[in-house]
């Protein structure tokens, strides 16, 4: 199963949140039931380079195929470039997936 794409955009120094979806196809109004996975996402200056954040995965919608990403205001403000970043997750079998990947790209905090 090839992930999905999508680009997501963060501002260094505040808190960074986002909700993402897995469905079946963009179309269809139900989620995935996600129940039991195991969730884990990085941003990355690049594929295998250097870890910029570890996300902090929200795991009490997976009935409803939602995942949540958060980072809080403290790491984003270390965040000095754009990155890449994936979500994968281990199902209850043990296999491992990647379901999501993109860029991020980054405005830079003014007012410190």
């Amino acid at each position: 199963m090839e992930p999905g794409y999508c680009d997501l955009k963060m501002q260094q120094g505040s808190q960074f949140e986002t909700v993402l979806r897995a469905k079946e196809s963009v179309t269809d109004e139900v989620g995935i039931d996600l129940t039991g996975c195991e969730f884990r996402s990085q941003m990355r200056t690049e594929a295998g380079g250097t870890l910029l954040i570890e996300f902090t995965v929200d795991h009490s919608r997976l009935d409803e195929g939602y995942v949540g990403l958060t980072a809080t205001a403290e790491q984003t403000a270390q965040v000095t470039r754009p990155g890449v970043y994936d979500v994968e997750y281990t199902d209850p079998d043990g296999l491992t997936r990647t379901i999501l990947r993109g860029n991020i790209s980054l405005t830079l905090e003014v007012t410190k």
